[in-house]
């Protein structure tokens, strides 16, 4: 008899194999799991953001002259500060924001005190209310230059603000984080990027629990035993709290698993992919005059025919093409190409399923503005911080608006043309994955190369754009 058999090896092999990859669970820290379960968890954090919220409006109001740009300091914290943190955290942390977020706070206080009418099917199944909201509000923030003038920056966080005073007066608890919130249009598409999730330690161990307590207490209605990705779970920690096994684990994973490994992927998820691509097209592309140029033929001819490109100053037309018609042509038409390849199979399916390809590419493309934008405003700190532009002449602003950015032109553009590379070649793999996992719908590698090559001809044009936006030829 050997010595594996005689000290019991075999089964002291597998416990390690098992030990060796099983996540790291986060709750194991005592102080985080501590936090997590108290029950003053998250309210706390929610009351402290909704004091920052509230002040920032007021900053917005009464803070330096609107042509001021940043220097006020309400659109400084919001565009310069709030926004990029909100996508370099998601990275890194999934749905974090929805567990201290000020708008969830108001949601919940109002819960059960109005009519509580039953949310329609068609928007809570389908989401639609999301999608056309995301929609408006990147549009309505260029076409009005919310961004950059104080007191419409004050304005935009009230009308974010009432939405959930709204919704929880009309509809039923919860309705609004699940079916109304604009920010989780693209909160939650970026979740799935993320190397954290929360789920459950054990699915044996939930199979044979009936209490479902974590379904019965989630705000977005969902089950630990089968949760598989992070796109509707708000991190509210309810689950943890709840949970009669202590079954529930936060762990890092494999960053971009849930773009594959979810079971099905729908209208609504493909329908925000194409809304965030549009937005990188209108962004990024605006950079060179030239992609800027051609991108907006179509609604130039059009408005040349005579069709209003506006309507009292909101630029529907650009908007309705670069966001929504254009990047879903880009995307049907790698699904018709993919329909081609394969000889079989539905476009609507190619389209719902390779859609979420062009994530990590759209994400990069996301967090290389954001980082232009830290890099760019930053300077800018001392004096919206303190208002200091209220005091000053236009000259002394015009100074300050010219200072020149933390890192140098050519530093910048090397490390977001290093970030966008990276973003396409994970699209590259998600694509690959993805021909994988959804052999029922799709034909795989035959039907990917559409997805390839419509992805590459993509990142193409955008690290031209960059390219030549930093000067890097």
């Amino acid at each position: 008899m050997g010595l594996v058999e005689i000290f019991g090896g075999k089964t002291m092999i597998k416990s390690l194999v098992a030990e060796k990859t099983q996540p790291t669970d986060l709750l194991t820290v005592k102080p985080i799991k501590t936090v997590v379960k108290s029950k003053w968890f998250p309210r706390v954090f929610q009351i402290v953001t909704l004091v920052v919220y509230l002040s920032v409006i007021v900053f917005g109001l009464f803070g330096a002259a609107n042509q001021s740009g940043f220097l006020n300091p309400g659109a400084f914290l919001v565009w310069v500060i709030w926004w990029p943190a909100l996508v370099f955290v998601v990275l890194f942390a999934a749905r974090s924001w929805c567990t201290v977020c000020p708008l969830r706070l108001v949601s919940q206080a109002m819960d059960s005190r109005g009519f509580n009418f039953r949310v329609p099917k068609l928007i809570k199944k389908h989401r639609l209310t999301i999608a056309l909201g995301v929609f408006f509000l990147h549009s309505a923030i260029v076409s009005f230059g919310v961004d950059d003038v104080g007191w419409l920056t004050a304005v935009y966080l009230l009308i974010l603000l009432s939405l959930p005073l709204i919704v929880s007066l009309l509809f039923e608890p919860n309705s609004f984080c699940q079916s109304f919130c604009l920010v989780s249009g693209f909160i939650g598409s970026y979740a799935k990027l993320s190397p954290t999730e929360l789920r459950s330690a054990d699915p044996q161990v939930c199979k044979q629990c009936h209490s479902n307590a974590c379904l019965k207490n989630c705000p977005s209605e969902l089950y630990m035993g089968t949760l598989d990705n992070n796109e509707t779970c708000l991190l509210c920690f309810e689950c943890v709290k709840n949970c009669p096994n202590d079954n529930i684990r936060f762990s890092w994973r494999a960053p971009f698993k849930d773009l594959w490994a979810s079971r099905k992927q729908s209208s609504f998820n493909a329908l925000i992919v194409v809304l965030l691509l549009g937005f990188m097209i209108e962004e990024v592309g605006e950079e060179w005059e030239v992609v800027e140029e051609t991108v907006t033929a179509a609604p130039r001819f059009l408005a040349n025919l005579g069709v209003p490109a506006s309507f009292y100053g909101y630029n529907w037309l650009d908007a309705l093409w670069l966001n929504l018609v254009l990047p879903l042509a880009i995307v049907l038409g790698g699904a018709l190409v993919a329909r081609l390849f394969a000889g079989k199979g539905k476009i609507f399916n190619y389209a719902t399923t390779y859609a979420w390809g062009f994530t990590p590419l759209i994400f990069s493309l996301h967090l290389s503005k954001m980082f232009h934008r830290l890099n760019g405003n930053l300077g800018f700190a001392p004096y919206a911080l303190t208002n200091q532009a209220a005091q000053m002449s236009s000259e002394e602003i015009a100074n300050v608006e010219t200072a020149p950015m933390w890192l140098g032109q050519t530093l910048e553009g090397l490390v977001i043309f290093g970030m966008v590379t990276l973003g396409l070649l994970a699209s590259f793999y998600v694509i690959y994955r993805l021909s994988q996992t959804f052999k029922e719908a799709i034909v795989g590698h035959r039907s990917a190369i559409a997805f390839y090559f419509t992805t590459a001809l993509s990142g193409v044009v955008f690290l031209a754009t960059i390219s030549h936006w930093f000067a890097l030829g």
